[in-house]
């Protein structure tokens, strides 16, 4: 008898399956070992006594409501749970959330109203889907799903029917897209920074460079459409943030915000910001010069894990914890 930990049935768990320890040939199908633990892995056998030491960890996401125009209150949780929720987007009237989450072992969609109620999945199927973004008028959400050889950009409605693609593309994959308040145009990122896509002439374009050694990422559009914020980057490693870029399509100039911690954003309202920076929340109105630091209870769960409401009153936040016990199991024979 041997036993591994494996994904098979959906979560990191252990399964045992009969070997013929001559040969090496299995006998027969592998099975689940049940174990009081929604994610159980390093396992460790004790072979003599049939006992194994594993990790059980217990991983919960939450989105929280911060409003704007009531300093001083807490975050308030709309929704918790174990359904790893990768990113979301809230509605622009404010009433619904949509998201993505790790479904077991597929990535789906999902919508659910603002207070955490009435949660309905949206797809199911083995291809990845990514990214949903709301269009300006609510009435399609945007996402990305690798359904041909490739990541393209497909819309539906937020009931979860109509899929249209809506990007046929031959360069560099368009990832997090996001449809500008006319829909005529996307953005999103690529390995390589920001680029721009034209809905209507079916083509694509890189947003002119910040330097030669710096680039963009995960841009987002002002309400207006006429500028667009952004993560700014070193060349090669979008991972490490040096500030914020605001870029004037109309003038295709940038303007530099200091943020050299930021790693997730948002606009408010066509002069004002929102970035999540350490363990807090920073609102930055451009026109003013003004700046409101919030402090959190719980910081934001990393890249793309902040959104707001379209009259600029609320944002909300994806929070996660991971909790991680020892466990001591013996395995019947």
């Amino acid at each position: 008898m041997a036993v591994f930990g494996s994904d098979r049935g959906g979560s990191m768990n252990l399964w045992r399956v009969a070997i013929d320890e001559r040969s090496g040939v299995t006998r027969g199908a592998p099975e689940p070992v049940t174990l009081a633990a929604a994610f159980a892995a390093h396992f460790s056998a004790a072979r003599e006594i049939n006992r194994i030491i594993f990790t059980g960890v217990l991983s919960t996401n939450a989105i929280e409501r911060v409003a704007l125009d009531a300093p001083g209150d807490r975050p308030a949780t709309v929704f918790a749970g174990s359904l790893p929720i990768v990113t979301f987007d809230v509605s622009p009237d404010g009433g619904r959330i949509a998201f993505a989450a790790v479904n077991g072992s597929q990535e789906d969609l999902f919508v659910m109203n603002s207070d955490g109620s009435h949660i309905e999945q949206l797809t199911n199927d083995e291809q990845p889907d990514r990214g949903p973004v709301w269009s300006s008028d609510g009435t399609l959400i945007y996402f990305y799903s690798q359904r041909t050889d490739r990541y393209e950009t497909y819309t539906m409605r937020p009931d979860g029917g109509g899929v249209t693609q809506i990007t046929h593309s031959s360069g560099p994959a368009l990832v997090l897209p996001r449809p500008s308040p006319d829909g005529s145009r996307l953005i999103g990122m690529t390995r390589d920074g920001s680029w721009s896509w034209d809905v209507r002439g079916s083509r694509a374009e890189p947003l002119p460079p910040l330097a030669a050694d710096r680039v963009t990422s995960d841009p987002r559009w002002s309400p207006d459409g006429r500028r667009v914020a952004a993560l700014e980057n070193p060349a090669g490693d979008l991972n490490r943030t040096l500030g914020i870029a605001i870029y004037d399509v109309d003038a295709r100039t940038y303007s530099h915000v200091p943020a050299d911690s930021a790693y997730a954003l948002t606009w408010l309202t066509n002069t004002t910001i929102a970035f999540a920076a350490g363990s807090g929340l920073t609102v930055l109105d451009m026109s003013k010069g003004s700046r409101r630091e919030i402090n959190l209870p719980s910081p934001a769960a990393g890249p793309r894990s902040i959104a707001a409401t379209s009259d600029g009153k609320a944002i909300f936040i994806r929070t996660a914890r991971t909790d991680g016990d020892l466990w001591l199991a013996t395995v019947a024979r």
